[in-house]
């Protein structure tokens, strides 16, 4: 009985950390969170198996390259291991190619982040699981009356926007789609 209680604190315990740091949500670039150390791993996956790794602050902001580094790998269902190939890019993330696409298995990212290095790695599951939101965590859909759920719209390069009913909010001007005519959709631009 007692190891029985002893597992189910550890559970409890561990989806109350990973909440309190924020990986139940998207980070600022739409990816999934993990916090190996005093900075946090952001992980956008590509439509071609490739990887965006984000290595941002405690407040989920500030990505840096400078004096970092991405190693890492994704292990197959079959325990195979593919080293990833990571190498700057737009001087605020990591673009990560494994060895080898697999569909489902393991993503482990060992990061230093401003000559910090991680004191774990972080391990996310694949392949992602797309991201419950819900109107009481997310301000533009608060007060949206009868639609019960945010949207995101994500691509190969992150958080596009978020949807709400027939009202669309996007991050950037360049990508509100084209509206037909007899389209009911409102879209907004937070740039």
């Amino acid at each position: 009985m007692f190891k029985l209680l002893v597992a189910f604190l550890a559970i409890v315990s561990a989806a109350m950390t990973a909440n309190a740091h924020g990986e139940d949500k998207p980070g600022p670039h739409g990816g999934h969170i993990r916090m190996p150390a005093n900075f946090h791993t952001e992980v956008v996956a590509n439509k071609d198996g490739s990887f965006q790794v984000y290595l941002i602050d405690l407040q989920f902001q500030n990505p840096s390259v400078k004096n970092s580094e991405v190693k890492g790998y994704v292990i197959s269902e079959k325990r195979k291991k593919y080293p990833l190939k990571c190498e700057v890019m737009n001087q605020d993330h990591f673009y990560c190619i494994p060895g080898r696409q697999i569909k489902s298995g393991n993503l482990i990212i060992n990061a230093k982040r401003n000559g910090t290095k991680a004191s774990i790695e972080a391990k996310y599951s694949l392949p992602f699981k797309a991201f419950d939101i819900k109107t009481n965590a997310s301000p533009p859909c608060r007060d949206a009356g009868p639609f019960k759920s945010l949207n995101l719209v994500q691509s190969s390069e992150g958080m596009k926007g978020f949807t709400c009913g027939n009202i669309e909010i996007f991050r950037n001007r360049n990508d509100l789609p084209s509206l037909r005519q007899n389209d009911h959709r409102k879209s907004f631009s937070l740039a």
